[in-house]
């Protein structure tokens, strides 16, 4: 059994268990005859703060260990090799405070060589998956304002191009091109609205589960072999809904559009977009 020693040094309380003080014991030699510029009482207390110091490191790393991670768009990455907008045709390395954000990627929903897929971005907005594992949640943070987006004093809260990489421009922050078509109160009602409909359609406790188990078990099964590919119509409210947006004029006059969900799996709500130009 270890016994526990209380002690105040300076004003200071502290309880050190014998197991403590005795993993310094061996390192720090008690017993050392040649050590005469210190007293017996030193060397322990020497030994006692050191081991308090020391369990206060690790409750210290224990908490940050429990710290809850900060949100970011994790579809996006820095890039320090790149060509400066002055100058095009000649790539060269940066330093990090420097480097650009790829904050929108080629448009995968139209055909490599038409006319769409050059004139057009894609800006991809990321899954919030803390909020909820039952249903596709998507976050409703314009992209660049997420709480971990890279930020940049020069940029603020606009994108502005300030290189050149694969063809494309990009800024040195995590704000996307889509903030030049969207403010981030339209934005949020969008998405939180899509997310609502989401959530209903994925919920188990609707009409249709209940009929559906209702009438399979009426008819021993019957009913699900003939009509399993059949579907809530609250599944077809997304689609409604983005159909409904994409048709308004303001998507209309700044020729964006959301791509379908189901298109990238439920993985991200997509936005198609202007390519950026300088």
């Amino acid at each position: 059994m270890s016994a526990e020693w209380t002690g105040v040094h300076d004003g200071l309380a502290s309880t050190i268990n014998s197991g403590s003080i005795s993993k310094y014991t061996s390192t720090n030699a008690l017993d050392d005859d040649n050590d005469t510029g210190s007293t017996h009482e030193d060397r322990i207390n020497g030994i006692i703060y050191e081991a308090i110091a020391e369990e206060d490191n690790e409750e210290q790393g224990a908490h940050s260990m429990t710290e809850a991670p900060v949100f970011f768009n994790y579809h996006e990455f820095s890039e320090t090799y790149y060509a400066d907008i002055d100058n095009l045709d000649e790539m060269r390395e940066h330093d990090e405070d420097h480097g650009i954000v790829i904050t929108h990627f080629p448009n995968v929903y139209s055909p490599r060589y038409s006319d769409r897929y050059a004139r057009t971005r894609i800006v991809r907005v990321p899954r919030r998956f803390e909020e909820s594992l039952s249903y596709p949640c998507f976050s409703t943070v314009l992209p660049g304002s997420e709480p971990a987006a890279i930020s940049s004093n020069l940029d603020k809260a606009s994108f502005i191009p300030r290189g050149y990489y694969d063809g494309q421009f990009f800024g040195y922050s995590s704000v996307s091109p889509l903030s030049s078509h969207l403010s981030s109160e339209d934005f949020e009602e969008i998405v939180s609205h899509i997310n609502l409909l989401s959530a209903k359609s994925y919920s188990v406790y609707t009409w249709y589960n209940f009929l559906d188990m209702f009438l399979g078990f009426l008819t021993l099964g019957i009913w699900t072999q003939f009509f399993s590919y059949a579907c809530d119509a609250s599944f077809l409210e997304v689609e409604r809904y983005i159909e409904e947006v994409n048709n308004s004029m303001k998507f209309k006059q700044n020729d964006i559009r959301i791509i379908s969900p189901k298109k990238s799996a439920y993985l991200s709500l997509d936005f198609e977009l202007p390519k950026p130009h300088i």
